[in-house]
């Protein structure tokens, strides 16, 4: 097993060849861009279900059933065909409501606290910048290290500030459903790998800057 030095040479390395690749992309492309008056609970959920699931639940459920309302040639019991549509329906229509038991679950199984998150989904208002504060246990990783790893695996528009990762373009939406999703990405892509080599303690979300939901939502 690898000890503590190891990883973080490791670590270091892999930050040093992300910059490398990054220059070199600089030179020859343009860097593309990377692109997630109810109760606070009900805001929450909102904010960690995914919106297409209901989308293909809704069209899984309308196909399904038109097709076993138009029963098969010489036969007057339902249509099989429509089985699947349906029960694709269904199953994503279960994935849309276990939304925020999903991310529950993830946010129990992590190896460091995550702070801040409920109060931040569950604004009243849309998270258009947000802030993620790292403290580490003992060591603090480089900086350099963390802003190449957040530049390769996060884009452009996540950065570090004063030690923190920052997203200040974070799509509007009728729920802070991007910045749960940016939130997860952060963790899963860079802060889980990071925290091998240099142990963390608790990871904070702030919204640093809201604004009004989008009115053309139709929520």
């Amino acid at each position: 097993m690898a000890d503590p030095e190891e990883k973080r040479a490791a670590l270091n390395a892999e930050a040093e060849r992300l910059e490398r690749e990054r220059l070199q992309r600089e030179r020859e492309v343009v860097v593309p861009r990377f692109s997630p008056n109810a109760g606070a609970e009900q805001r929450l959920g909102r904010a960690l279900r995914q919106r297409w699931m209901l989308v293909v639940a809704i069209a899984g459920f309308v196909v399904g059933g038109m097709l076993m309302l138009s029963p098969a040639t010489g036969a007057s019991a339902p249509n099989p065909i429509g089985f699947p549509f349906a029960l694709a329906g269904l199953v994503a229509l279960a994935g849309f409501l276990s939304g925020p038991l999903r991310f529950r679950r993830w946010e129990a199984s992590l190896p460091f606290k995550l702070q801040g998150w409920e109060q931040v989904l569950s604004l009243n208002q849309a998270v258009s910048k947000a802030r993620l504060e790292v403290v580490f246990k003992d060591t603090a990783a480089p900086e350099a290290t963390l802003r190449e790893l957040a530049r390769a695996r996060l884009g452009e528009h996540t950065r570090l500030e004063d030690g923190a990762l920052v997203n200040a373009d974070l799509d509007i939406q009728p729920a802070n459903g991007p910045t749960a999703r940016w939130l997860q990405h952060a963790v899963n892509e860079v802060l889980l790998e990071v925290h091998q080599a240099y142990a963390i303690e608790r990871v904070r979300l702030t919204a640093l800057h809201t604004v009004d939901f989008a009115e053309q939502s139709g929520d």
